[in-house]
């Protein structure tokens, strides 16, 4: 998998496009202000160079050390406060955040239910976790997404890894796509805005 994302990196334009997706920049202004933020498997960094451009603290987790460097020289060059970082999210350890994104993150099962729920347990009380993906349906649409249906998954799966989670948004929906060569044209996603709940008041003494 990461020789063949190293390879759609290494062509010679912004695979994804250049404007971040569509329903992250709908809903950024619900992370909080100047929040560190995590983004998983965030490829070339077009979300996460959005965010940090709003005044975030951004880091970028990808296996495909190409797109990495490729959104490392980019923040860099536009002095934005991204780390970006190459590393297999199967045994990646987040640090702590107060908002996490996921855009078309899709692994094996094993792969993504670990990496969603420890970017969940590294969240803050009253953090935000912001999902877009591909559900089974899009399977052989030709409009984007793996050709593999279990690295597909809808909202049951999440409402099943989060059971805590207060969800401001979990559905799933078609949508039209227009996010450069590979993410084009009429689409099955799921959509999730997740709030960790604060923790539990002190009892006063």
């Amino acid at each position: 998998m990461k020789s063949m994302w190293n390879l759609r990196y290494g062509e010679d334009h912004e695979v994804y496009g250049a404007a971040p997706n569509a329903f992250l920049a709908s809903v950024a202004d619900r992370f909080p202000t100047g929040g560190r933020l995590l983004g998983l498997a965030e490829g070339q960094g077009r979300n996460a160079l959005f965010l940090a451009a709003r005044g975030h603290s951004v880091v970028a987790v990808d296996s495909a050390e190409l797109a990495v460097a490729q959104l490392a020289a980019r923040a860099e060059g536009e002095g934005l406060p991204v780390r970006a970082l190459a590393a297999d999210l199967e045994d990646f350890q987040p640090a702590a955040c107060d908002g996490v994104f996921a855009i078309y993150a899709h692994m094996a099962p094993t792969v993504r239910q670990r990496a969603y729920r420890a970017a969940w347990d590294a969240l803050a009380p009253g953090g935000l976790f912001v999902l877009e993906a591909f559900t089974p349906d899009q399977l052989g649409r030709g409009t984007g997404g793996p050709p593999r249906v279990d690295f597909l998954f809808g909202a049951a799966e999440l409402r099943g890894l989060f059971p805590e989670a207060q969800f401001d948004l979990l559905e799933e929906c078609e949508v039209t796509l227009d996010e450069g060569a590979y993410h084009s044209g009429l689409a099955a996603v799921v959509r999730m805005v997740a709030r960790k709940p604060s923790a539990p008041a002190a009892l006063a003494g």
